[in-house]
This record gives C-alpha cells, sequence and structure tokens, in this order.
C-alpha cells in the first residue's frame, strides 16, 4: 500500500506531490519490512514521478522516468512504455499507479497525470490526484468547493494522508489493507525549481505492526 497525492494550484503555477515511504511484503500486511523513496524528482525536466504498485518496481521506473527530456514528453511516453514492460510481467504483479507532475512547457504551467494499470496506463491528467482514492468528505473537509487554492497545502496533503493510512490500517479486505506511513515526502514543482523535504514521521518500526493510534 502507498499513499500518493498531488495538487497543482488552479493557475498552474506550483504542484505538490506527497509520498509515503513504508514498504510491506505483501498486499493486505500490515508490518513495514523497510523503508524506501516512492517518488523520483528529475531537476532536467522539472518534474517528479511517484509510483504505487511491487516496490522491486521503484528502480526501473526511476530509470524510465529519467529517460524522457521533458516532462511533457513523460507525460505521453511513460504509459505505452510502462504498459509494454508489464505486460511481460506476471500478472499478480501488474497492479499499479504511476503518478507524474512537473513543468508542461507547451501548457506554460504545471501539470500531474495518473496512469493506472487498470486503464493500461492511459494518462488522465487532473489538478488533484488521490491515491488510494478517497472522498474529501470522509478527511472532513465540509467547507472544500472544489478550488484547490482553498487548501493550506502542506497541512491539508497531509491531513488527507492520515486518513488514508488510517482507513487503510482498519481495512478488511485485502487490496483496501496496508501499510501507509514512515515519513510524508513533499515535492513541490514550478518552472523554475524543484525541491522536495520530509514533512512528517510517522514512528513506525521495521518488523513491527503499526499502531492504529499512531497519527
Amino acid at each position: 500500500m502507498t499513499a500518493i497525492n498531488c495538487l497543482v494550484t488552479r493557475d498552474g503555477s506550483t504542484g505538490y506531490l506527497l509520498s509515503d515511504t513504508a514498504m510491506a511484503a505483501a498486499a493486505g500486511e500490515t508490518t513495514p519490512i523497510g523503508f524506501t523513496f516512492k517518488s523520483v524528482t528529475l531537476p532536467h525536466s522539472k518534474s517528479v514521478c511517484a509510483f504505487r504498485g511491487t516496490h522491486a518496481f521503484l528502480v526501473p521506473m526511476a530509470i524510465l522516468a529519467a529517460s524522457f527530456a521533458s516532462f511533457d514528453e513523460m507525460a505521453s511516453g511513460f504509459g505505452p512504455r510502462w504498459f509494454a514492460a508489464m505486460a511481460q510481467t506476471p500478472e499478480a504483479f501488474r497492479k499499479s499507479d504511476i503518478v507524474g507532475m512537473g513543468w508542461s512547457e507547451s501548457n506554460q504551467r504545471v501539470r500531474a497525470f495518473v496512469a493506472r494499470s487498470t486503464g493500461d496506463f492511459t494518462p488522465e491528467f487532473h489538478d488533484l490526484i488521490l491515491c488510494p482514492d478517497i472522498s474529501l468528505e470522509e478527511v472532513h473537509f465540509s467547507d472544500f468547493d472544489g478550488r484547490v487554492e482553498f487548501f493550506n497545502v502542506e497541512a491539508d496533503l497531509l491531513r488527507i494522508m492520515k486518513a488514508q493510512r488510517a482507513r487503510a490500517l482498519r481495512a478488511d479486505d485485502i487490496d483496501s489493507r496496508g501499510v501507509i506511513g514512515g515519513a510524508a515526502v513533499l515535492t513541490i514543482i514550478n518552472r523554475h525549481e524543484s525541491s522536495q523535504r520530509v514533512i512528517h514521521r510517522w514512528p513506525d518500526v521495521i518488523g513491527q505492526p503499526i499502531n492504529l493510534t499512531s497519527t
């Protein structure tokens, strides 16, 4: 289980992507076996690429993302190439999501896309991407009206991730249950620069089941 939450400001000037770092041995497990990167910042293309799925594919994802000269190339080319690669792997390992965000020279703004295995990795562009999906009502954003500039970006993206973490730990079905945690890593992209830093750490310990009460 991985959480990746991405938000682009309404004017397209800045994008924010928050990902966690916890790894589990298999779907449905709630004990971390380690902590790792799940998003890779690409300064040469003013972009970031993040991955949800089998952690063995993290490095191949990073290598493929780094092979594109621009965000626009990554947005159009990543999906078909990743789909071709996944077609050669056992079906049990194919389920994954790719989230990309970066400065689009053709659109003169930050854009973000999600490419899912359930959609043959065809990119879908949105200003707000939440993986795993969660309703803003479930996170108690009663005053949110769809305009992303009303977000207190760091606090609210983390608030969403904490809700995803709690739901994943409580879930009954194996596909929805899992580990979200370790650290919350925030990537910020605009036309001129990119940065990445940790904005929250959970008290999770390798080899120990996550405590539901730890926020």
